[in-house]
Protein backbone atom coordinates (compact mmCIF):
# COMPACT_ATOMS: atom_id res chain seq x y z
CA UNK A 1 0.00 0.00 0.00
CA UNK A 2 1.38 3.37 -1.02
CA UNK A 3 1.58 6.10 1.57
CA UNK A 4 -0.65 9.03 0.44
CA UNK A 5 1.33 12.04 -0.77
CA UNK A 6 -0.92 14.46 1.12
CA UNK A 7 -0.01 12.70 4.36
CA UNK A 8 3.68 13.20 3.50
CA UNK A 9 3.19 16.96 3.45
CA UNK A 10 1.08 16.86 6.62
CA UNK A 11 3.72 14.86 8.49
CA UNK A 12 6.54 17.16 7.41
CA UNK A 13 4.52 20.25 8.25
CA UNK A 14 3.64 18.78 11.65
CA UNK A 15 7.29 18.18 12.55
CA UNK A 16 8.42 21.54 11.22
CA UNK A 17 5.67 23.39 13.06
CA UNK A 18 6.23 21.48 16.30
CA UNK A 19 9.97 22.13 16.37
CA UNK A 20 10.06 25.60 14.83
CA UNK A 21 6.82 27.13 16.08
CA UNK A 22 8.84 29.29 18.49
CA UNK A 23 9.99 31.33 15.47
CA UNK A 24 6.44 32.60 14.90
CA UNK A 25 6.90 35.37 17.47
CA UNK A 26 7.92 38.90 16.53
CA UNK A 27 10.85 38.95 18.97
CA UNK A 28 14.35 38.90 17.48
CA UNK A 29 16.29 35.65 17.29
CA UNK A 30 19.64 36.16 18.99
CA UNK A 31 22.55 33.78 19.54
CA UNK A 32 26.27 34.16 20.19
CA UNK A 33 27.06 33.42 16.53
CA UNK A 34 24.06 35.40 15.31
CA UNK A 35 24.10 38.65 17.30
CA UNK A 36 21.42 41.30 17.23
CA UNK A 37 21.98 43.80 14.42
CA UNK A 38 20.20 47.10 14.77
CA UNK A 39 19.50 48.95 11.55
CA UNK A 40 22.30 51.42 12.30
CA UNK A 41 24.77 48.51 12.50
CA UNK A 42 24.23 47.56 8.86
CA UNK A 43 23.13 50.69 6.99
CA UNK A 44 26.26 50.77 4.82
CA UNK A 45 26.29 47.07 3.85
CA UNK A 46 26.44 46.61 0.07
CA UNK A 47 25.91 43.39 -1.81
CA UNK A 48 29.64 42.99 -2.46
CA UNK A 49 32.20 42.17 0.19
CA UNK A 50 34.11 44.94 1.94
CA UNK A 51 37.89 44.74 2.23
CA UNK A 52 37.89 46.05 5.81
CA UNK A 53 35.87 44.87 8.78
CA UNK A 54 35.37 47.64 11.32
CA UNK A 55 34.52 45.01 13.95
CA UNK A 56 37.48 42.81 13.02
CA UNK A 57 40.52 42.14 15.17
CA UNK A 58 38.48 42.43 18.35
CA UNK A 59 36.91 45.78 17.40
CA UNK A 60 40.15 47.48 16.37
CA UNK A 61 39.49 46.68 12.72
CA UNK A 62 41.14 44.28 10.31
CA UNK A 63 41.18 42.90 6.77
CA UNK A 64 37.85 41.35 5.83
CA UNK A 65 38.96 38.49 3.61
CA UNK A 66 35.75 36.51 3.13
CA UNK A 67 36.07 32.91 2.00
CA UNK A 68 32.44 31.89 2.47
CA UNK A 69 29.29 32.97 0.71
CA UNK A 70 27.29 33.28 3.89
CA UNK A 71 28.97 36.68 4.39
CA UNK A 72 28.02 37.78 0.88
CA UNK A 73 24.50 36.50 1.41
CA UNK A 74 24.32 38.41 4.69
CA UNK A 75 25.37 41.62 2.91
CA UNK A 76 22.69 40.98 0.29
CA UNK A 77 20.07 40.53 3.03
CA UNK A 78 21.19 43.73 4.77
CA UNK A 79 20.93 45.66 1.51
CA UNK A 80 17.41 44.39 0.85
CA UNK A 81 16.19 45.00 4.39
CA UNK A 82 17.72 48.48 4.47
CA UNK A 83 16.12 49.36 1.14
CA UNK A 84 12.68 48.03 2.13
CA UNK A 85 12.96 49.09 5.78
CA UNK A 86 12.04 45.54 6.76
CA UNK A 87 12.15 44.89 10.53
CA UNK A 88 15.09 42.80 11.70
CA UNK A 89 12.88 40.11 13.25
CA UNK A 90 10.99 39.67 9.95
CA UNK A 91 14.12 39.52 7.81
CA UNK A 92 15.44 36.76 10.05
CA UNK A 93 12.42 34.61 9.25
CA UNK A 94 12.16 35.50 5.56
CA UNK A 95 15.83 35.27 4.55
CA UNK A 96 17.25 32.76 7.03
CA UNK A 97 14.79 30.49 8.82
CA UNK A 98 12.37 29.74 5.97
CA UNK A 99 15.13 29.14 3.36
CA UNK A 100 17.00 26.81 5.73
CA UNK A 101 13.93 24.74 6.61
CA UNK A 102 12.81 24.55 2.97
CA UNK A 103 16.26 23.62 1.65
CA UNK A 104 16.89 21.02 4.36
CA UNK A 105 13.55 19.26 3.82
CA UNK A 106 13.71 19.34 0.02
CA UNK A 107 17.38 18.38 -0.21
CA UNK A 108 17.13 15.40 2.13
CA UNK A 109 13.92 14.21 0.44
CA UNK A 110 15.54 14.24 -2.99
CA UNK A 111 18.54 12.32 -1.66
CA UNK A 112 16.33 9.76 0.10
CA UNK A 113 14.39 9.23 -3.13
CA UNK A 114 17.58 8.07 -4.83
CA UNK A 115 17.92 5.04 -2.53
CA UNK A 116 14.48 4.46 -0.99
CA UNK A 117 11.15 3.62 -2.59
CA UNK A 118 8.48 3.85 0.11
CA UNK A 119 7.07 7.35 0.63
CA UNK A 120 6.62 7.05 4.38
CA UNK A 121 10.22 5.90 4.77
CA UNK A 122 11.43 8.78 2.63
CA UNK A 123 9.71 11.05 5.15
CA UNK A 124 11.39 9.14 8.00
CA UNK A 125 14.72 9.76 6.26
CA UNK A 126 13.98 13.49 6.02
CA UNK A 127 13.04 13.64 9.71
CA UNK A 128 16.27 11.91 10.76
CA UNK A 129 18.42 14.25 8.69
CA UNK A 130 16.58 17.53 9.25
CA UNK A 131 15.62 17.25 12.92
CA UNK A 132 18.47 15.45 14.71
CA UNK A 133 20.24 16.94 17.74
CA UNK A 134 23.32 17.98 15.77
CA UNK A 135 21.60 20.30 13.33
CA UNK A 136 19.24 21.63 16.00
CA UNK A 137 22.24 22.64 18.14
CA UNK A 138 23.95 24.23 15.12
CA UNK A 139 20.80 26.17 14.31
CA UNK A 140 20.20 27.14 17.94
CA UNK A 141 23.69 28.63 18.11
CA UNK A 142 23.05 30.74 15.01
CA UNK A 143 25.75 29.05 12.88
CA UNK A 144 23.94 29.60 9.61
CA UNK A 145 26.97 29.03 7.40
CA UNK A 146 27.20 25.48 8.71
CA UNK A 147 23.40 25.13 8.75
CA UNK A 148 22.95 26.11 5.09
CA UNK A 149 25.82 23.86 3.98
CA UNK A 150 24.31 21.00 6.00
CA UNK A 151 20.96 21.59 4.32
CA UNK A 152 22.52 21.66 0.84
CA UNK A 153 24.83 18.65 1.34
CA UNK A 154 22.34 15.86 0.39
CA UNK A 155 21.32 17.72 -2.77
CA UNK A 156 24.96 18.19 -3.80
CA UNK A 157 25.66 14.50 -3.25
CA UNK A 158 22.52 13.49 -5.14
CA UNK A 159 23.51 15.72 -8.06
CA UNK A 160 26.92 14.04 -8.20
CA UNK A 161 25.37 10.56 -8.13
CA UNK A 162 23.08 11.54 -11.00
CA UNK A 163 26.06 12.90 -12.90
CA UNK A 164 27.75 9.50 -12.66
CA UNK A 165 24.55 7.77 -13.78
CA UNK A 166 23.91 10.11 -16.71
CA UNK A 167 26.78 12.48 -17.59
CA UNK A 168 24.60 14.98 -19.45
CA UNK A 169 25.24 18.71 -19.79
CA UNK A 170 22.36 19.48 -17.43
CA UNK A 171 23.71 17.13 -14.75
CA UNK A 172 27.18 18.65 -15.13
CA UNK A 173 25.76 22.13 -14.54
CA UNK A 174 23.57 21.09 -11.59
CA UNK A 175 26.36 19.13 -9.90
CA UNK A 176 28.89 21.92 -10.46
CA UNK A 177 26.57 24.61 -9.12
CA UNK A 178 25.49 22.61 -6.06
CA UNK A 179 29.05 21.59 -5.18
CA UNK A 180 30.44 25.05 -5.87
CA UNK A 181 27.91 26.73 -3.61
CA UNK A 182 28.47 24.05 -0.96
CA UNK A 183 32.21 24.66 -0.74
CA UNK A 184 31.61 28.41 -0.70
CA UNK A 185 29.19 28.05 2.23
CA UNK A 186 31.46 25.87 4.37
CA UNK A 187 34.63 24.19 3.04
CA UNK A 188 34.65 21.70 5.93
CA UNK A 189 31.22 20.27 5.19
CA UNK A 190 32.00 20.39 1.47
CA UNK A 191 35.24 18.42 1.89
CA UNK A 192 33.34 15.67 3.71
CA UNK A 193 30.74 15.46 0.95
CA UNK A 194 33.45 15.47 -1.72
CA UNK A 195 35.16 12.61 0.11
CA UNK A 196 31.92 10.62 0.03
CA UNK A 197 31.49 11.45 -3.65
CA UNK A 198 35.04 10.36 -4.44
CA UNK A 199 34.65 6.93 -2.87
CA UNK A 200 31.21 6.51 -4.45
CA UNK A 201 32.84 7.28 -7.81
CA UNK A 202 35.55 4.68 -7.13
CA UNK A 203 33.16 1.94 -6.01
CA UNK A 204 30.10 2.62 -8.16
CA UNK A 205 31.37 4.61 -11.11
CA UNK A 206 31.25 1.35 -13.04
CA UNK A 207 33.09 1.94 -16.31
CA UNK A 208 35.47 4.90 -16.23
CA UNK A 209 34.54 6.11 -19.69
CA UNK A 210 36.00 9.24 -21.23
CA UNK A 211 32.54 10.82 -21.24
CA UNK A 212 32.10 10.21 -17.51
CA UNK A 213 35.56 11.49 -16.61
CA UNK A 214 35.07 14.54 -18.82
CA UNK A 215 31.74 15.25 -17.10
CA UNK A 216 33.31 15.06 -13.63
CA UNK A 217 36.21 17.31 -14.67
CA UNK A 218 33.79 19.82 -16.21
CA UNK A 219 31.78 19.86 -13.00
CA UNK A 220 34.95 20.52 -10.99
CA UNK A 221 35.82 23.42 -13.31
CA UNK A 222 32.45 24.99 -12.46
CA UNK A 223 33.17 24.42 -8.77
CA UNK A 224 36.52 26.18 -9.10
CA UNK A 225 35.07 29.06 -11.11
CA UNK A 226 32.44 29.75 -8.45
CA UNK A 227 35.17 29.97 -5.81
CA UNK A 228 37.73 32.04 -7.70
CA UNK A 229 36.81 35.04 -5.53
CA UNK A 230 38.81 33.53 -2.67
CA UNK A 231 41.09 31.08 -4.49
CA UNK A 232 42.80 33.80 -6.57
CA UNK A 233 43.63 36.06 -3.57
CA UNK A 234 45.21 33.07 -1.82
CA UNK A 235 47.31 32.18 -4.85
CA UNK A 236 48.31 35.79 -5.50
CA UNK A 237 49.31 36.35 -1.88
CA UNK A 238 51.08 32.97 -1.70
CA UNK A 239 48.88 31.99 1.23
CA UNK A 240 50.01 34.92 3.38
CA UNK A 241 46.59 36.54 3.79
CA UNK A 242 45.68 37.41 7.35
CA UNK A 243 42.36 36.30 8.70
CA UNK A 244 43.09 32.61 8.60
CA UNK A 245 43.00 30.99 12.01
CA UNK A 246 45.85 28.89 13.21
CA UNK A 247 44.22 25.53 13.67
CA UNK A 248 47.42 23.52 14.18
CA UNK A 249 46.99 22.91 17.90
CA UNK A 250 46.69 19.40 19.30
CA UNK A 251 45.77 20.92 22.66
CA UNK A 252 42.86 22.68 20.97
CA UNK A 253 41.70 19.40 19.42
CA UNK A 254 41.74 17.66 22.79
CA UNK A 255 39.87 20.54 24.41
CA UNK A 256 37.17 20.53 21.73
CA UNK A 257 36.67 16.76 21.76
CA UNK A 258 33.53 16.92 23.87
CA UNK A 259 31.74 14.01 22.19
CA UNK A 260 32.21 10.47 23.44
CA UNK A 261 31.80 7.29 21.42
CA UNK A 262 28.35 6.78 22.96
CA UNK A 263 27.38 10.29 21.79
CA UNK A 264 28.67 9.97 18.24
CA UNK A 265 27.24 6.49 17.65
CA UNK A 266 23.83 7.72 18.83
CA UNK A 267 23.84 10.91 16.74
CA UNK A 268 23.58 12.79 20.04
CA UNK A 269 25.22 16.21 20.20
CA UNK A 270 27.33 16.41 23.40
CA UNK A 271 25.79 19.80 24.33
CA UNK A 272 22.18 18.67 23.94
CA UNK A 273 19.87 20.26 24.94
CA UNK A 274 21.09 23.50 26.59
CA UNK A 275 23.87 24.08 24.03
CA UNK A 276 26.25 25.54 26.61
CA UNK A 277 29.78 25.41 25.25
CA UNK A 278 31.85 22.81 27.08
CA UNK A 279 29.02 21.59 29.29
CA UNK A 280 28.78 17.83 28.83
CA UNK A 281 25.60 16.03 29.79
CA UNK A 282 24.95 12.48 30.91
CA UNK A 283 24.35 10.07 28.08
CA UNK A 284 20.71 9.59 27.16
CA UNK A 285 20.18 5.87 26.45
CA UNK A 286 16.94 6.43 24.51
CA UNK A 287 19.08 7.65 21.59
CA UNK A 288 20.48 4.14 21.17
CA UNK A 289 17.38 3.36 19.13
CA UNK A 290 19.11 5.12 16.21
CA UNK A 291 22.30 3.00 15.95
CA UNK A 292 20.39 -0.20 16.79
CA UNK A 293 18.10 0.27 13.80
CA UNK A 294 20.89 1.57 11.57
CA UNK A 295 23.24 -1.35 12.16
CA UNK A 296 20.40 -3.86 12.12
CA UNK A 297 20.66 -3.43 8.35
CA UNK A 298 23.47 -6.00 8.52
CA UNK A 299 20.85 -8.65 9.27
CA UNK A 300 19.28 -8.14 5.84
CA UNK A 301 22.25 -8.96 3.59
CA UNK A 302 22.02 -5.45 2.13
CA UNK A 303 23.04 -4.46 -1.36
CA UNK A 304 26.46 -2.92 -1.85
CA UNK A 305 25.17 0.68 -1.94
CA UNK A 306 23.79 0.23 1.57
CA UNK A 307 27.01 -1.44 2.71
CA UNK A 308 28.73 1.74 1.53
CA UNK A 309 26.64 3.81 3.96
CA UNK A 310 27.28 1.29 6.73
CA UNK A 311 30.99 1.80 6.24
CA UNK A 312 30.49 5.56 6.07
CA UNK A 313 28.59 5.53 9.37
CA UNK A 314 31.36 3.57 11.13
CA UNK A 315 33.96 5.96 9.71
CA UNK A 316 32.05 9.07 10.82
CA UNK A 317 31.12 7.70 14.25
CA UNK A 318 34.77 7.00 14.99
CA UNK A 319 35.98 10.43 13.86
CA UNK A 320 33.10 12.47 15.33
CA UNK A 321 34.33 11.73 18.85
CA UNK A 322 37.64 13.41 18.07
CA UNK A 323 40.46 12.73 20.51
CA UNK A 324 38.19 11.01 23.03
CA UNK A 325 38.73 7.35 23.87
CA UNK A 326 38.91 4.78 22.46
CA UNK A 327 41.86 5.28 20.12
CA UNK A 328 41.79 9.05 20.43
CA UNK A 329 45.44 9.17 19.37
CA UNK A 330 44.35 8.13 15.88
CA UNK A 331 42.45 11.41 15.45
CA UNK A 332 45.43 13.39 16.72
CA UNK A 333 47.67 11.57 14.25
CA UNK A 334 45.34 12.41 11.36
CA UNK A 335 45.11 16.02 12.52
CA UNK A 336 48.87 16.36 12.70
CA UNK A 337 49.81 14.52 9.51
CA UNK A 338 47.01 14.61 6.93
CA UNK A 339 46.96 17.82 4.85
CA UNK A 340 43.71 19.74 5.35
CA UNK A 341 42.63 17.72 8.36
CA UNK A 342 43.38 20.71 10.58
CA UNK A 343 40.04 22.12 9.37
CA UNK A 344 38.41 19.59 11.69
CA UNK A 345 39.66 20.85 15.00
CA UNK A 346 35.99 20.59 15.99
CA UNK A 347 35.35 16.91 15.31
CA UNK A 348 31.56 17.20 15.54
CA UNK A 349 31.53 18.22 11.85
CA UNK A 350 31.67 14.47 11.16
CA UNK A 351 28.15 14.26 12.58
CA UNK A 352 27.08 15.43 9.11
CA UNK A 353 28.13 12.06 7.67
CA UNK A 354 26.55 10.15 10.55
CA UNK A 355 23.25 11.94 9.98
CA UNK A 356 23.48 11.28 6.24
CA UNK A 357 24.21 7.58 6.80
CA UNK A 358 21.52 7.02 9.43
CA UNK A 359 18.95 8.82 7.27
CA UNK A 360 19.42 6.02 4.70
CA UNK A 361 20.21 2.99 6.89
CA UNK A 362 17.28 3.23 9.31
CA UNK A 363 14.56 3.68 6.65
CA UNK A 364 16.20 0.99 4.49
CA UNK A 365 16.04 -1.52 7.35
CA UNK A 366 12.37 -0.76 7.96
CA UNK A 367 11.61 -0.80 4.22
CA UNK A 368 12.88 -4.37 3.95
CA UNK A 369 10.77 -5.75 6.79
CA UNK A 370 7.74 -7.87 5.84
CA UNK A 371 5.13 -5.63 4.23
CA UNK A 372 2.58 -6.16 6.99
CA UNK A 373 5.04 -4.72 9.57
CA UNK A 374 6.70 -2.06 7.46
CA UNK A 375 4.40 0.94 7.91
CA UNK A 376 3.58 0.03 11.51
CA UNK A 377 7.28 -0.08 12.37
CA UNK A 378 7.85 3.19 10.53
CA UNK A 379 5.04 4.84 12.48
CA UNK A 380 6.39 3.55 15.79
CA UNK A 381 9.88 4.80 14.90
CA UNK A 382 8.60 8.28 14.03
CA UNK A 383 6.77 8.46 17.37
CA UNK A 384 9.91 7.31 19.23
CA UNK A 385 12.02 9.82 17.32
CA UNK A 386 9.60 12.55 18.30
CA UNK A 387 9.82 11.38 21.91
CA UNK A 388 13.61 11.55 22.13
CA UNK A 389 13.45 15.06 20.66
CA UNK A 390 11.06 16.27 23.37
CA UNK A 391 13.42 19.06 24.58
CA UNK A 392 13.04 20.60 21.10
CA UNK A 393 9.24 20.77 21.05
CA UNK A 394 8.77 21.35 24.78
CA UNK A 395 10.68 24.66 24.74
CA UNK A 396 13.91 23.55 26.46
CA UNK A 397 16.29 24.58 23.67
CA UNK A 398 18.15 27.88 23.94
CA UNK A 399 19.68 30.35 21.50
CA UNK A 400 17.41 31.32 18.63
CA UNK A 401 14.87 28.72 19.78
CA UNK A 402 14.06 31.08 22.64
CA UNK A 403 13.12 34.47 21.11
CA UNK A 404 13.11 37.26 23.68
CA UNK A 405 12.40 40.99 23.65
CA UNK A 406 15.48 43.19 23.69
CA UNK A 407 16.18 44.15 27.33
CA UNK A 408 15.25 47.76 28.10
CA UNK A 409 18.76 48.57 29.34
CA UNK A 410 20.20 47.74 25.94
CA UNK A 411 17.57 49.79 24.13
CA UNK A 412 18.55 52.79 26.26
CA UNK A 413 22.19 52.23 25.31
CA UNK A 414 21.28 51.93 21.63
CA UNK A 415 19.33 55.21 21.72
CA UNK A 416 22.23 57.06 23.32
CA UNK A 417 24.95 55.72 21.03
CA UNK A 418 23.03 55.90 17.75
CA UNK A 419 22.38 59.61 18.27
CA UNK A 420 26.06 60.38 18.93
CA UNK A 421 27.92 60.96 15.65
CA UNK A 422 31.40 61.13 17.19
CA UNK A 423 33.71 58.15 16.70
CA UNK A 424 34.78 56.12 19.71
CA UNK A 425 34.95 52.52 20.81
CA UNK A 426 33.12 50.72 23.60
CA UNK A 427 34.91 48.09 25.64
CA UNK A 428 32.73 45.35 27.11
CA UNK A 429 34.10 43.73 30.22
CA UNK A 430 34.66 40.82 29.98
CA UNK A 431 32.81 40.54 26.63
CA UNK A 432 29.87 41.97 24.76
CA UNK A 433 26.48 40.47 25.43
CA UNK A 434 24.68 39.59 22.21
CA UNK A 435 22.25 42.52 22.63
CA UNK A 436 25.05 45.10 22.76
CA UNK A 437 24.83 47.92 20.22
CA UNK A 438 27.57 48.72 17.72
CA UNK A 439 27.85 50.61 14.45
CA UNK A 440 30.71 51.90 12.24
CA UNK A 441 31.15 54.95 14.49
CA UNK A 442 31.00 52.88 17.67
CA UNK A 443 32.83 49.55 17.28
CA UNK A 444 32.94 47.32 20.32
CA UNK A 445 35.96 45.72 21.93
CA UNK A 446 35.91 42.62 24.08
CA UNK A 447 38.20 43.02 27.09
CA UNK A 448 39.07 39.35 26.70
CA UNK A 449 40.34 39.98 23.17
CA UNK A 450 41.98 43.29 24.05
CA UNK A 451 43.99 41.86 26.95
CA UNK A 452 44.32 38.42 25.33
CA UNK A 453 43.08 36.48 28.31
CA UNK A 454 39.85 34.81 29.39
CA UNK A 455 40.87 34.96 33.05
CA UNK A 456 38.45 37.43 34.60
CA UNK A 457 40.70 38.31 37.54
CA UNK A 458 43.62 38.93 35.20
CA UNK A 459 41.53 41.37 33.13
CA UNK A 460 40.79 43.40 36.25
CA UNK A 461 44.47 43.36 37.21
CA UNK A 462 45.41 44.61 33.75
CA UNK A 463 43.17 47.65 34.21
CA UNK A 464 45.37 48.69 37.14
CA UNK A 465 48.53 48.60 35.05
CA UNK A 466 50.37 51.88 34.57
CA UNK A 467 50.07 52.30 30.81
CA UNK A 468 46.56 50.89 30.33
CA UNK A 469 44.84 54.27 30.64
CA UNK A 470 46.98 55.67 27.82
CA UNK A 471 46.47 52.51 25.75
CA UNK A 472 42.69 52.78 26.06
CA UNK A 473 42.83 56.49 25.23
CA UNK A 474 44.81 55.84 22.03
CA UNK A 475 42.42 53.00 21.19
CA UNK A 476 39.57 55.53 21.23
CA UNK A 477 37.77 53.82 24.13
CA UNK A 478 35.18 56.19 25.60
CA UNK A 479 32.98 53.74 27.50
CA UNK A 480 33.62 50.57 29.45
CA UNK A 481 30.46 48.55 29.96
CA UNK A 482 29.71 45.56 32.17
CA UNK A 483 26.90 43.53 30.56
CA UNK A 484 23.90 42.67 32.69
CA UNK A 485 24.23 39.07 31.47
CA UNK A 486 20.46 38.69 31.53
CA UNK A 487 20.73 35.22 29.97
CA UNK A 488 23.39 33.94 32.37
CA UNK A 489 25.99 33.19 29.68
CA UNK A 490 29.01 35.35 30.58
CA UNK A 491 29.70 35.41 34.30
CA UNK A 492 30.08 31.68 34.78
CA UNK A 493 31.69 29.51 37.42
CA UNK A 494 31.82 25.79 36.69
CA UNK A 495 29.58 26.61 33.69
CA UNK A 496 26.87 28.05 35.93
CA UNK A 497 25.89 31.71 36.27
CA UNK A 498 27.73 33.36 39.17
CA UNK A 499 26.24 36.74 40.20
CA UNK A 500 29.23 37.37 42.48
CA UNK A 501 31.48 37.77 39.44
CA UNK A 502 29.23 40.51 38.10
CA UNK A 503 29.16 42.27 41.48
CA UNK A 504 32.93 41.95 41.85
CA UNK A 505 33.46 43.56 38.44
CA UNK A 506 31.12 46.48 39.11
CA UNK A 507 32.60 47.09 42.57
CA UNK A 508 36.09 47.09 41.05
CA UNK A 509 35.22 49.66 38.38
CA UNK A 510 33.39 51.86 40.89
CA UNK A 511 36.70 52.28 42.73
CA UNK A 512 38.77 53.16 39.66
CA UNK A 513 39.63 56.85 39.73
CA UNK A 514 39.85 57.35 35.96
CA UNK A 515 36.36 55.99 35.32
CA UNK A 516 33.10 57.77 35.96
CA UNK A 517 29.82 55.88 36.23
CA UNK A 518 27.37 57.13 33.59
CA UNK A 519 23.69 57.34 34.46
CA UNK A 520 20.55 56.66 32.48
CA UNK A 521 21.17 53.08 31.37
CA UNK A 522 19.10 51.17 33.89
CA UNK A 523 20.96 48.20 35.36
CA UNK A 524 23.66 48.38 32.69
CA UNK A 525 26.93 49.46 34.33
CA UNK A 526 28.39 52.06 31.94
CA UNK A 527 31.66 53.85 32.78
CA UNK A 528 33.10 56.81 30.90
CA UNK A 529 36.86 57.22 30.63
CA UNK A 530 38.55 60.55 31.27
CA UNK A 531 39.51 61.06 27.65
CA UNK A 532 39.89 59.32 24.32
CA UNK A 533 41.44 59.96 20.93
CA UNK A 534 39.38 60.29 17.77
CA UNK A 535 39.45 57.76 14.98
CA UNK A 536 42.24 59.75 13.32
CA UNK A 537 44.67 61.87 15.32
CA UNK A 538 48.09 63.50 15.12
CA UNK A 539 50.30 62.48 18.08
CA UNK A 540 52.04 65.86 18.09
CA UNK A 541 48.73 67.71 18.19
CA UNK A 542 46.34 69.27 15.77
CA UNK A 543 42.73 68.67 14.89
CA UNK A 544 41.68 65.89 12.51
CA UNK A 545 38.14 65.47 11.25
CA UNK A 546 37.12 62.21 9.64
CA UNK A 547 33.83 61.53 7.85
CA UNK A 548 32.68 57.92 7.47
CA UNK A 549 31.67 56.89 3.94
CA UNK A 550 32.01 53.11 4.25
CA UNK A 551 34.40 50.85 6.19
CA UNK A 552 37.05 51.24 3.49
CA UNK A 553 36.66 54.94 2.78
CA UNK A 554 36.83 58.07 4.95
CA UNK A 555 37.05 61.75 4.12
CA UNK A 556 39.84 63.35 6.21
CA UNK A 557 40.44 67.03 6.91
CA UNK A 558 43.17 68.47 9.13
CA UNK A 559 44.06 71.94 10.35
CA UNK A 560 47.75 71.48 9.58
Amino acid sequence: MKFPRKLEYILLFFFAFLIYRFFLSTDPLVANDWPLLFRESRTFSPFWAMAWDYMGNGGIGGPAFKTIWIDLYANFVYSITNFTNMPWWLSQRVFWIVPFISLSLASSYVFASYLLRDRLLKIASVLIYSFNTYILMILGGGQFGVAFSYALAPLALFAFFKLLDRPTVLNVLVSGLASGILIALDPRVASLIFLVGFFWFVFFGRKFTKVKIKAVVSSLIIVGALNLYWILPILMSKGSLSGFSNYASLAGVKFLSFATLSDSISLLHPNWPENIFGKIYFFKPEFLILPILAFATLLLKPKKEILFFLGLSIFSVFLAKGASDPFGQAYLFLFDNVPGFSLFRDSTKFYVLTALSFSILIPYFIENLPSRFKHLTAGVFIVLFLFILRPAWSGELTGIFRPQPIPTDYLLLKTELSQDKDFYRIMWLPQRQKYGYFDPNHPTISAQDFFKTTNHSQILKNLRMKDVQKLLEESSVKYIIVPTDSNGEIFLKDRKYDPLQYKKTVDFLDKMVWFKRAQGFGNLAVYQTRGYRGHFFIPSGGEVQGKFINPTEYSIRTDT
